[in-house]
């Protein structure tokens, strides 16, 4: 991935909602997670939004979230009106492609993309939440990483089934979305 520029590390995710957005998605992660502090709520919650905002300013990048980050992002997708609203902000919507668990799979490279590309959307990655899918050390109910197929699967993949969607990354869905490894999107 390549980024010839970056923005000053200087904003705050949560400007990327309203107060009460914000409070509501970081409610549902702490609901989903039994025990879980407000303050670790909230600190996914701004990473799911790092995330996000690094998906619509990197569409072609092949970005994933880790494990912790993904709890906060399956939250926010499940406010389906504030990720509305926030990709008319952001100017893209972010699209989840569902994937099987699958830690085989775990590139952790593309952790490092996604950090990169999050630094360079102006945010500052919190380390702790960018851990591979082995790292107990923030507990969270996701089980799932997102990350595109190994090598060998993706050098297999054959043309799709007419009347099928081709979700390989890269590929052009019917509503012009672009897979972008567990990840797809949209220009809004």
């Amino acid at each position: 991935m390549s980024m010839t520029t970056q923005a000053p590390v200087t904003r705050d995710a949560r400007s990327l909602l309203t107060a009460d957005e914000f409070t509501a998605v970081a409610m549902t992660v702490q609901q989903n997670n039994l025990g879980m502090s407000t303050a670790v709520a909230e600190a996914i919650t701004a990473e799911a939004l790092k995330f996000e905002a690094a998906c619509a300013a990197h569409p072609t990048a092949r970005l994933k979230p880790s494990r912790v980050v993904d709890e906060g992002w399956h939250a926010l997708i499940l406010h389906t009106r504030i990720k509305a609203r926030l990709a008319d902000r952001l100017g893209l919507f972010v699209h989840h492609v569902p994937e099987a668990p699958d830690t085989g799979r775990h590139d952790p490279d593309a952790l490092a993309r996604t950090q990169a590309a999050i630094e360079a959307a102006g945010y500052e990655p919190v380390s702790a939440m960018w851990v591979g899918p082995s790292d107990t050390g923030i507990p969270v109910a996701a089980s799932c990483e997102h990350s595109p197929p190994r090598r060998k699967a993706r050098a297999r993949a054959t043309a799709p089934t007419p009347g099928r969607t081709d979700l390989r990354p890269g590929a052009r869905s019917p509503i012009g979305s672009t897979v972008v490894g567990g990840t797809s999107t949209t220009r809004g």
